[in-house]
């Protein structure tokens, strides 16, 4: 259905979501601010891509991805080297 990458302090997660419990358990479990979620289709032009997502989100979760989108800014250029490390070595 979704994929997202999560960067963590310890590293970088792939994750693959199989429907909407699923996501909302992920974030309820990791905590979407705190491990700098970064949800995006696989495409390094579309590195965060929140489209897709909002249409499978409530209000609640909407609001936290507008929060996550301003922290992220400050990370992404970052994340984006992260990433493509990561698409080189696979």
């Amino acid at each position: 259905m979704l994929k997202y990458i999560r960067c963590t302090i310890s590293g970088v997660q792939r994750i693959r979501i199989k429907d909407k419990m699923h996501f909302r358990n992920e974030i309820q479990n990791q905590g979407i601010i705190k491990n700098r979620f970064i949800l995006k289709n696989y495409r390094l032009s579309n590195l965060i891509n929140f489209k897709k997502l909002r249409l499978i989100l409530n209000n609640w979760e909407i609001r936290l991805i507008n929060k996550l989108q301003n922290k992220m800014k400050r990370f992404s250029m970052n994340i984006y080297k992260i990433l493509q490390k990561m698409i080189v070595k696979n």
